[in-house]
Formats: C-alpha cells, sequence, structure tokens
C-alpha cells in the first residue's frame, strides 16, 4: 500500500492461530506436549516468513500479528486457554527488518524486546474486572526506510475535565500540573510533568507520576518538584530508544544490562519448553 506522501508499506497480518491448524494430527499423537509447542512455534515462524518475504529496504515494513509472545504480561483479561504457555512464541520469529510489529491479544500496554520494535498497544477499553487498575493508552508509531520506528504512548482515560486538561496540553518541559487525587480500586494523588517533547503530537513527552494518597501535601509538593527538576534531564533521545522520552535512560540502561545478563533469547526459550516437559 501507498501513504498520501507516497511512501510505500508492505504490511503482513497474522491472525490468531489455533493449535489444532497449526498441528497435524500425526504430530499430537506422537509428540510430547512441549513438542507440540515446538511443533506450533515453527509452523507459525515459517507462515511469518512466507509473509515477510515480500519486504524491502525502501518501503516501510510492518507486521501486524494476533498472538502472545513469550515475556509478555497478561492485561487481566485474556482466554488462559489461548494465552498459556503452549501458545507463547519466540519474538525472535519476526525479520529484523520489520520496521514496526504491532501485536495484538495480551491487554495491557507493552513492549516485548526483539529483533525491532514490537508492541501490544494494549486494550483501549476494560473488557474484564482484572483490568479496571489497567492504563488504557493508543501508541502513535512513526516509521521512515531506514530508520528506527518509535512508539509513543498517548493514554485514552482520563483522570481530568476538559478544563483541566488544557492545563496539561499547555505544559513547558519541567513544568507539571498540581497535584490532584484520584481512585479506582485504591486512592493515590497523582500530577502530570511535561518531558522534552520529541513531536507535536498532543500530550508527546508528558508522563503522570503518582504516589500514596496517605502522603501529606507538603510531602506531596516536595515530591512533585523534585520529579520535575530531576527527570527532564533523564529523559531519552529518539534515536536511541523508540520510547522515548518517556523511557527514562536509566530504565533503558537497566533493561539492557538485564537482557545481556538473561542470555541468549533462543536459549531461554527452549530452556523453558525442556522444563515444561511432564517427567515421566
Amino acid at each position: 500500500m501507498r501513504t498520501r506522501g507516497g511512501q510505500t508499506v508492505n504490511v503482513a497480518a497474522l491472525p490468531f492461530l489455533s493449535h489444532r491448524y497449526a498441528v497435524r494430527a500425526a504430530e499430537v499423537l506422537l509428540h510430547e506436549f512441549a513438542e507440540h509447542t515446538l511443533d506450533y512455534a515453527r509452523q507459525v515462524a515459517a507462515i511469518v516468513a512466507v509473509l515477510t518475504e515480500g519486504f524491502t529496504g525502501d518501503a516501510v515494513n510492518v507486521v501486524m500479528a494476533h498472538a502472545t509472545l513469550l515475556g509478555g504480561r497478561r492485561g487481566g483479561g485474556e482466554r488462559d486457554v489461548q494465552t498459556s504457555l503452549g501458545y507463547e512464541l519466540p519474538a525472535s520469529m519476526f525479520p529484523p527488518n520489520a520496521h514496526y510489529v504491532a501485536l495484538g491479544h495480551l491487554h495491557r500496554c507493552q513492549e516485548i524486546p526483539g529483533p525491532g520494535p514490537m508492541f501490544y498497544s494494549g486494550s483501549p477499553l476494560a473488557v474484564d474486572f482484572g483490568e479496571q487498575d489497567n492504563d488504557p493508552s493508543v501508541l502513535i508509531v512513526t516509521a521512515a526506510p531506514g530508520v528506527r520506528a518509535g512508539a509513543r504512548p498517548v493514554p485514552v482515560t482520563s483522570y481530568l475535565p476538559a478544563e483541566q486538561a488544557a492545563v496539561v496540553s499547555a505544559l513547558r518541559p519541567g513544568q507539571r500540573t498540581p497535584a490532584f487525587t484520584m481512585g479506582t480500586s485504591w486512592r493515590r494523588t497523582s500530577w502530570y510533568m511535561q518531558l522534552p517533547r520529541t513531536s507535536g503530537v498532543p500530550w508527546s513527552g508528558v508522563v503522570r507520576l503518582e504516589c500514596s494518597a496517605d502522603l501529606p501535601l507538603p510531602g506531596v509538593t516536595r515530591l512533585g518538584d523534585l520529579t520535575a527538576r530531576l527527570l527532564p534531564p533523564l529523559a531519552s533521545a529518539p534515536h536511541k530508544d523508540p520510547r522515548a522520552p518517556q523511557n527514562l535512560v536509566p530504565i533503558g540502561g537497566l533493561e539492557r544490562e538485564l537482557r545481556h545478563r538473561l542470555g541468549d533469547q533462543h536459549v531461554r526459550y527452549h530452556a523453558l519448553r525442556a522444563a515444561a516437559m511432564p517427567v515421566r
């Protein structure tokens, strides 16, 4: 497909694939449970390879996949039978020349570490009582040929009336709103703050911070002022982190260190499968 600006976009769409369609009857009868899971992963990976073989370097390459990826966190309203260990797939099955992988199935907004940027956008509306404490959002994705795509969450839940939300839109970097009390299943005190902007998208670089509702008002004021001084200089840059500026530099560094210490993703994947095999 082509955008209004004339840019070519290649889209590979992978719908949800049930086990019974991906794994043959003979494999189900003859293989152990862990082998069924590997059979499923291999079949889906082969389908992804076919779907993405037309990706080119002069276009924006996007994958849309309805699947459960290894390491993904549930949002609370998913069907257990279709998010179990048998349905988890490795992120490495997606090609590195995909600018962005748009994921669906898990209801929590999150990034999945992989060959390139890949995110679950999450459910914009709570579909289960277990999701009442999630912060629904949509993702604004920016991509161009030869450039790593960036994704920024924009909240869709409004905690403020329109006239107060306008205060948030007018914030300059390093400024914050007054604190306010909010409550779902528990009460807390919250405020919005503006990090350095990376685009002209409304609320770009806005973060919502919170603390216990038990903290006295003078303490909330001191904490809010402290975050306004300390956090903006720690904002990440788009050319280093696709979640800039909200994913702060120390957090990004910690994520990289943890991924390094966890080792090769393929080794972890196969170790988990082996551990899930029943003991005879």
